[in-house]
């Protein structure tokens, strides 16, 4: 018997409806459907606001709710969420006043079970839904059952166990590792995959990283890759190796584990998706967004919250409202986010809003918990939006009212010293009052006024005008504003603005309507002086236009200027080499990102056999930039004294620009690169400063190095210090080398996720194309760059300089 009670008082709860809308009419309409569906509906609940409806879900049981999107105290989709934080195994029907399929699917991701359109929804349409509605959940609920009774089962199961050759073969695997790459047993996959580096990993040469990391420190853990299981499928692993000796030390055989990460990384990549579809929709709402952790620190805004506080989003991050807000205001946001944390409830309210030098509004706050995936709380979040003028509006209108309540006499003294002119009319469009201004406008006194229409003051064509002005404010109940001319008696060639606006009885129903009107003929003056004054502006603009034409005239002529300044013809290693036996052949690429930019390179010849490169890249790119490496290339050719060696060289460059550049009020970045390579020797010296490192490209070993200082120490980029002394570094070259020197515009390119094209990212490029002549391979470098980046352009200056070792000298020789 008790259980039969038990299941009649759960049919019951699941039975009963909480509609939660603030439309009392449309409301008392959704009820009656609902109350045409006794087979599945017993009770319904009203509330008009969300705060009641949280309050209701709390104290009693439904078995669903029906929930209005746009409410006057809710934040649209946040309401979902807020709804179910508070019943998660209530369902939910989310009704809007639009049928849109955009809102629709945000109200399903949010949470909801289904969504409807008010202009649509019928008894039937409704039944069917929540009958729907519960099936659904009911699946949902027995599916969340099933996944419980199950899962101690799936997280309990095996790790791939495996023990290979370092050369990639398998000795021994478990049947968890088959299972994982797709085979029948541990014996097929032995026999199937013979060579793992070419047969698993989907990236070429991670087999080689494993292995080089293995070689390093015997021990591998949580290393990532993508493989290929037997059906030709991808799949995500994570491996934990270590390598396995004999008492000599000789490497015998790896031994490791393999876990399946591939729902791991898929759920990450959703939740990446999910935070950028989150950031989509909250940095093109009108409403201040932000989030902070526990400690009170901000970790996001949107763009309205940045735009309201004219700051950038790095300014903002890591502070406390401390550090935007007097002291008093901030005690009291630090105690209400605490609050917030510790109830674990959302807080909502309209409070004094005052950012340090601005002035003090009115903000409506909703501030609710924030929790990771294991309902750890980690902060807040909160919305707030400017209220000032709704408190205001509503503040006038309750002092508006009080004043009428209190004395009819008061008003009528008020609105007669007003300078505008102010009248009533009733439905039939009688005058029940005028002020004096009003009376001494018409020619008339309040007595002569009381009872008149429209036709006893002005001509019936005009009349008839006024008259269907007021109709329409009284009959739609709405506000009419327009400009019009003065045709009262002795006011022609004036203007006025005329503002009408419906009276209300307590009813709310219309009873006439009170209007307004004052001179602006002073304003029409107004416009007119601004109209001829924009027309002497478009003048002027035009003169500026011709001005800007011959700036671009001028750019043009210094983009040629300095693209003479860079080197016409190659030297010939030894002196007087033919071309086709030049030990060094020369190879560039520069594209300027404006008409002129601050990039620049040189190629000399310092001797019989030695080759001098030097390669510079100043901050920005434009006029400025450009002046700046013609002072620098001016140097350049003065230091022909110290050509010879690179780090006195490059001393002396910084000590004379210094010495140039101190006076410009502002430093001046300039990075820079300088060699000298002998062709005889094959010896190669060189200093940084500053600059991206160049790549050695050894054509002979298949290989890509990174020319680091022999102090492996960065050097500082020039002029900023003025006694700075730079150190020479020195390679050794072989016949088929390369070496590549280029500016950060290269590479420092950001694709469409922002991400930027890094200098490892350059080398591995470069490997690629290290069969490529030079000219071919900074060609393909340079279109897979704007193929990465998501505009196709660069946004900086690029300069790419090559130098091909191409045999020595001595061996020309012999």
């Amino acid at each position: 018997m008790f259980g039969l009670d038990t299941d009649f008082t759960v049919t019951q709860q699941a039975q009963r409806v909480l509609l939660i809308e603030h439309d009392e009419s449309f409301a008392r309409a959704i009820t009656g459907m609902l109350e045409q569906a006794s087979d599945t509906v017993s009770n319904v609940t009203v509330v008009s606001s969300l705060e009641e409806g949280l309050q209701r879900l709390a104290a009693e049981g439904f078995g669903i709710v029906i929930l209005e999107f746009f409410l006057p105290d809710g934040a649209g989709l946040l309401n979902i969420s807020l709804l179910k934080q508070q019943s998660p195994l209530v369902p939910f029907i989310v009704i809007g006043t639009v049928d849109d399929e955009a809102i629709a699917l945000e109200s399903v991701h949010a949470g909801g079970q289904d969504y409807l359109a008010k202009g649509q929804i019928s008894s039937r349409m409704l039944a069917r839904s929540i009958r729907y509605t519960r099936e659904r959940h009911e699946t949902d609920v027995a599916l969340l059952a099933a996944e419980e009774k199950y899962r101690g089962i799936f997280d309990h199961l095996m790790e791939g166990i495996f023990q290979t050759t370092p050369e990639g073969h398998y000795l021994m695997a478990n049947a968890a590792l088959a299972r994982i790459y797709g085979y029948n047993s541990p014996e097929e996959l032995k026999l199937s995959v013979t060579d793992i580096g070419r047969r698993l990993y989907v990236v070429p040469g991670r087999r080689d990283e494993f292995r080089r990391t293995m070689d390093e420190h015997d021990t591998i853990s949580g290393f990532e890759s993508q493989i290929f299981r037997k059906d030709g499928s991808i799949i995500w692993i994570s491996e934990n190796c270590r390598a396995i000796r004999d008492a000599s030390g000789r490497l015998i055989y790896y031994e490791g584990t393999v876990e399946d990460i591939t729902a791991r990384r898929q759920a990450e990549q959703n939740l990446r998706d999910s935070e950028a579809l989150y950031h989509s929709l909250v940095d093109t709402m009108p409403q201040n967004v932000f989030r902070k952790d526990v400690n009170g620190r901000f970790t996001f805004a949107n763009q309205q919250y940045c735009k309201h506080y004219n700051c950038r989003l790095e300014d903002i991050l890591g502070k406390t409202d401390f550090d935007f807000f007097p002291r008093e205001l901030a005690h009291k946001y630090q105690r209400d986010d605490q609050r917030v944390m510790a109830t674990g409830k959302s807080y909502e309210t309209a409070e004094d809003h005052q950012p340090l030098g601005q002035e003090r509004t009115v903000a409506q706050v909703v501030k609710t918990p924030l929790y990771d995936m294991n309902g750890t709380l980690i902060g807040l979040q909160g919305i707030f939006w400017d209220v000032t003028a709704q408190k205001l509006a509503e503040e006038r209108v309750r002092e508006a009212q009080e004043q009428v309540r209190k004395s009819e006499a008061l008003y009528h003294s008020l609105v007669d010293t007003m300078p505008q002119c102010i009248f009533r009319k009733d439905m039939d469009g009688r005058y029940t009052f005028a002020n004096k201004q009003f009376c001494r406008m018409v020619g008339k006194s309040l007595d002569e006024l009381l009872g008149k229409t429209i036709f006893d003051i002005l001509p019936e064509t005009l009349a008839v005008v006024r008259k269907d002005d007021d109709a329409k404010v009284m009959a739609s109940a709405t506000v009419f504003e327009s400009v019009e001319e003065n045709r009262f008696r002795g006011h022609e060639n004036e203007f006025i603005h005329v503002l009408k606006i419906p009276i209300c009885d307590a009813k709310g129903e219309v009873t006439g309507l009170q209007g307004m009107f004052w001179d602006i003929t002073d304003i029409k003056l107004a416009e007119q002086r601004i109209r001829r004054a924009n027309e002497e502006l478009a003048a002027s603009q035009e003169k500026l236009r011709q001005k800007n034409l011959q700036m671009e005239d001028d750019l043009k002529m210094a983009s040629e200027i300095q693209l003479a300044m860079l080197p016409q013809q190659q030297p010939a290693f030894p002196r007087g080499a033919a071309a086709a036996d030049n030990a060094f052949q020369f190879t560039h690429r520069y594209q300027p990102s404006g008409t002129v930019g601050g990039d620049f390179f040189t190629v000399n010849g310092i001797s019989d056999t030695e080759a001098a490169v030097f390669i510079c890249d100043v901050a920005g790119h434009g006029v400025r930039s450009a002046l700046v490496t013609a002072m620098i290339r001016a140097l350049v050719e003065e230091m022909r004294p110290f050509a010879h060696d690179p780090g006195q060289f490059m001393t002396k460059l910084n000590a004379d620009l210094h010495a140039i550049l101190k006076h410009a009020g502002t430093p001046v970045l300039t990075t820079a690169f300088y060699l000298v390579a002998d062709c005889v020797t094959g010896r190669m010296r060189y200093a940084n400063a500053g600059h991206p490192k160049p790549l050695l490209v050894r054509r002979a070993d298949n290989r890509v190095e990174t020319l680091n200082n022999a102090s492996r120490k960065s050097q500082p980029a020039l002029a900023l210090f003025e006694k700075g002394n730079y150190q020479t570094s020195e390679v050794m070259l072989v016949p088929q080398d390369l070496v590549m020197l280029f500016t950060d515009g290269l590479y420092e390119v950001p694709n469409a996720h922002q991400e930027l094209f890094t200098q490892e990212m350059l080398a591995v490029a470069t490997h690629k194309h290290i069969a490529l002549p030079a000219a071919k391979m900074f060609d393909e470098l340079i279109s897979g760059i704007r193929a990465y980046s998501g505009t196709g352009q660069f946004d900086d200056d690029v300069c790419v300089v090559g130098m091909d070792y191409t045999r020595s000298a001595i061996s020309k020789v012999g």
